[in-house]
């Protein structure tokens, strides 16, 4: 079953970000001045983390959503990557946080 255009582009976001959103975690635990660059940027580093991702989301879903490629992906499959990636990244945060 194909998705609309919005609602394909809107999924690839949400993968893009769920995966974007673990690396950019790990990125800053792992990196001090990138953790206080963030701290500097909005006061806090889980703030200035939030609104990239958020911001990411609604960037790359308007983008995707005019490819005209994205029109014709699979919902089904856009839903398998997605809990795919939902999954892999929690791992991969669990991993991450219980190493550190």
């Amino acid at each position: 079953m194909n998705l609309s255009a919005k609602s394909a582009g809107y999924a690839l976001a949400a993968i893009v970000a769920i995966v974007g959103n673990t690396l950019l975690t790990i990125a800053k635990e792992s990196y001090e001045p990138l953790l206080q660059a963030m701290k500097a940027a909005l006061g806090h580093h889980w703030t200035t983390h939030g609104v990239v991702i958020v911001a990411s989301f609604f960037i790359l879903g308007y983008l995707f959503s005019r490819w005209p490629a994205v029109a014709r992906m699979s919902g089904t499959m856009l839903a398998i990557v997605l809990v795919i990636a939902t999954i892999l990244s929690g791992v991969g945060l669990f991993v991450f946080f219980l190493a550190k």
